[in-house]
């Protein structure tokens, strides 16, 4: 398993408090824990307001890509946040906090992808062209 965050040389095998103190760090960046199957999660952002995304490998060819969102809300109106220079357009209800990222990220490592304290949207047909 590695991290990766923007500026910084990928981290094998980190340990939960790098990574914590890796989220605690980013402003307007992204950071990225992959594993050796080539599942990943990833967020993007800053300070208290980040998007969260997980991959998940099938197979060798076929993939799930979910989107995290806050469980308590139906707000779909939009948003942005500053990822690396660009401004993403995401929903409101897709705008986690920092403590709930590290939470995503902390099971990413337990090997639970997609713990039930988010909803989880399937966006993979965005990146699947037929």
């Amino acid at each position: 398993m590695f991290m990766e965050f923007e500026g910084t040389p990928r981290i094998y095998n980190p340990e939960k408090s790098q990574i914590g103190t890796a989220i605690d760090s980013i402003k307007d960046s992204f950071i990225i824990l992959e594993n050796e199957k080539g599942d990943y999660i990833q967020a993007g952002g800053g300070g208290n307001r980040f998007t969260v995304e997980v991959r998940t490998y099938l197979d060798k060819y076929n993939f799930s890509h979910r989107k995290a969102e806050i469980k308590e809300s139906d707000d779909t109106s939009k948003t942005e946040i500053n990822i690396s220079g660009a401004n993403v357009q995401i929903q409101k209800n897709q705008v986690l906090d920092r403590k709930t990222v590290k939470i995503l990220f902390e099971s990413f490592m337990d090997d639970n992808y997609l713990p039930d304290i988010v909803k989880w949207n399937d966006i993979t047909s965005m990146f699947v062209t037929e």
